[in-house]
């Protein structure tokens, strides 16, 4: 199982002293992943359909809560209907409270998938 504070801890981390505060702290060697609210289907080997909703995303991975019956290491597609039906690749991680968490196949996070992300993380973004 894995929590809020645990999604930090998903990349290596090195010290460094925090510029706000001048004291040590810990900041990660990786992109985090951001809170956001967009619903998902999960598309599984099997022929399973699931709906759920990305609850994080990051630049090479994501929370989807709400979806069970899935294993580790198992491969799914992840599909973003809001977003022109986008489907990337992934693999389940880890299983937790909180949901899922997916490993995006690299050939995967392409452009599509960061201006996704950047609909997802930044409000009004790409609207005129």
């Amino acid at each position: 199982m894995f929590a809020a504070h645990d999604l930090a801890l998903l990349a290596p981390t090195t010290r460094e002293r925090r510029p706000e505060s001048g004291e040590p702290g810990q900041a990660s060697a990786a992109p985090r992943l951001h809170p956001v609210a967009e619903p998902c289907t999960l598309h599984s080997a099997n022929g399973r359909v699931r709906d759920g909703m990305v609850r994080h995303a990051g630049p090479a991975g994501a929370v989807v809560a709400g979806v069970g019956g899935l294993g580790l290491g198992q491969e799914v597609v992840l599909v973003l209907p809001r977003r022109g039906g986008l489907r990337m690749r992934a693999r389940v991680a880890g299983l937790g409270v909180m949901g899922l968490l997916l490993d995006l196949l690299p050939a995967d996070c392409g452009p599509d998938w960061r201006r996704a992300l950047l609909g997802m993380t930044e409000p009004g973004w790409g609207t005129a």
